[in-house]
């Protein structure tokens, strides 16, 4: 029996340059990844930064039109971790999962990144 697919948004294989910290941690704690794969709607990426399921996130990272269906652009998502794994990572890393909530762009709008998400968590 197959497992129940939760995902909603199509993802893409990607492999983009993205930054990420804690929320409200010190912008000297900035971590580099690759992207492994990018949806409208979240990212996964592997990190050696042990994160917890539920931790709040922020990324910036660079969102190609094939994406967004709009100019390329810098944002700055807040995410929630929703899975990590260290099953098929190098050693002392993991395989993150992490739904986007919402981003500002670089002109500081705040958009939703998911249409059902009516209110920031």
């Amino acid at each position: 029996m197959f497992a129940s697919e939760r995902r909603t948004t199509c993802r893409r294989k990607l492999h983009l340059p993205l930054r990420f910290h804690r929320q409200n941690a010190l912008a000297e704690d900035e971590n580099g990844a690759t992207s492994v794969n990018v949806s409208t709607s979240g990212v996964y990426f592997i990190s050696s930064l042990s994160l917890s399921v539920g931790e709040k996130i922020e990324v910036s990272m660079k969102m190609p039109r094939k994406i967004t269906g709009q100019k390329p652009s810098k944002r700055l998502f807040t995410g929630r971790v929703t899975h990590v794994d260290s099953q098929g990572a190098p050693p002392g890393f993991s395989r993150i999962g992490v739904h986007l909530l919402y981003y500002v762009l670089e002109s500081g709008r705040e958009q939703s990144c998911d249409v059902a998400l009516q209110v920031r968590q």
